[in-house]
């Protein structure tokens, strides 16, 4: 959030990723630079999907006056913002290309699910070599 964020060569990296059909992730605080990527044509990356990260309610007062910006915000701004409170692990999957996780207890479902859509696409990729 304090360096990532507005990286423009880390926005050219994440465009190359997804330009490429790539798997363009992040968990947590992670998200903080995919607020801020425009796609080639100048939309926002995350404009209109479902996403999430690192919800406001869960920022430790003593660090919240340190951040740069609330995640929670900037992503609800361009973006479906989605934190499930009910559940203990969540990840949305925000097209089958962009995945996000909301907090640290997230990464073993997030994980889970990006290891799935990467199997599922080697299987695929082999499916059609070998037709």
């Amino acid at each position: 959030m304090f360096d990532l964020a507005h990286s423009e060569e880390l926005h050219n990296m994440i465009n190359i990723v997804y330009e490429l059909g790539g798997i363009v992730s992040a968990v947590c605080h992670g998200p903080a630079p995919l607020v801020y990527t425009k796609t080639k044509d100048g939309r926002g990356l995350l404009e209109g999907l479902e996403v999430t990260g690192y919800p406001n309610d869960k920022e430790p007062k003593e660090v919240v006056d340190l951040l740069p910006f609330s995640l929670e915000d900037e992503l609800s701004k361009i973006a479906e913002y989605s934190k499930a409170e009910d559940q203990d692990q969540y990840a949305v999957w925000a097209n089958d290309r962009i995945l996000t996780g909301r907090d640290p207890q997230s990464s073993e479902l997030f994980g889970r699910e990006l290891a799935k859509a990467l199997t599922r696409r080697e299987q695929e990729r082999e499916e059609k070599y070998f037709d």
